[in-house]
């Protein structure tokens, strides 16, 4: 698999591709075959992307994976987006409850 095919294989924009293989996170150049660590690299990328994660903080988790206390920075990343993505849970599963109270309300004779 080339970064063109990941690219499509893992919906990242060209651009946000480009700017990983910029600063070091994939190390491949266009038309170079992927091993699959890069590919595994690149599905997290997406992940991280639509999870929330901006493009700094993300090149952040990947670069700081070799320093001497990378997988405690790694965690603290994880578990704020963490923290965040069940905040949006929690607001929306408020604004369905009230949803709901409106439907019922809606339904009394």
């Amino acid at each position: 698999m080339t970064l063109n095919d990941a690219c499509i294989n893992c919906g990242i924009e060209k651009a946000c591709l480009e700017y990983f293989v910029d600063c070091g996170v994939v190390g491949k150049q266009d038309g170079a075959t992927l091993c699959d660590d890069e590919i595994n690299t690149l599905s997290l990328i997406s992940l991280y992307i639509k999870a929330g994660l901006d493009k700094e903080t993300v090149k952040e988790y990947f670069l700081c994976a070799a320093q001497f206390d990378g997988k405690a920075q790694q965690t603290k990343i994880l578990r704020a987006l963490r923290e965040r993505l069940l905040d949006t849970i929690h607001d929306t599963q408020k604004l369905l409850d009230k949803i709901d109270y409106i439907l019922y309300d809606l339904q009394r004779p």
